[in-house]
């Protein structure tokens, strides 16, 4: 998946799974917006679910796609949310407001994830 300089932001999809495992490694910034959108925007119909237990770093732009590929998930019919939040990018979204909002799970959980 795509790799950019910096921490290397990585990008690795589980897709053969409900939901989809989305696993993001590195610094997730403003360099790294664009390959998480063409990565994501076409599975926004279905669930996925974001692991950023290996996000070593997050700013405003990285926090803003997250927001935007929940809602965009959610218009189309699908659902997105954020897992394994380490204790750095924890404490930017409890800031922002955004915790709840980007943690939520599925009202319907998949056959055995309850």
């Amino acid at each position: 998946m795509p790799e950019l300089p910096g921490e290397q932001f990585r990008i690795d999809l589980v897709a053969g799974v409900d939901p989809v495992l989305v696993i993001l490694s590195g610094e997730f910034d403003l360099l790294a917006v664009p390959s998480l959108q063409e990565t994501l925007e076409p599975l926004s119909s279905r669930r996925i679910e974001i692991d950023c237990a290996d996000v070593r770093f997050l700013d405003s732009s990285g926090l803003g796609a997250l927001v935007d590929q929940v809602r965009r998930s959610r218009l189309a019919g699908g659902h997105a949310a954020v897992i394994h939040v380490p204790p750095a990018m924890l404490q930017v979204l409890e800031i922002s407001g955004c915790l709840d909002f980007l943690t939520d799970p599925p009202d319907d959980p998949a056959p055995g994830n309850m």
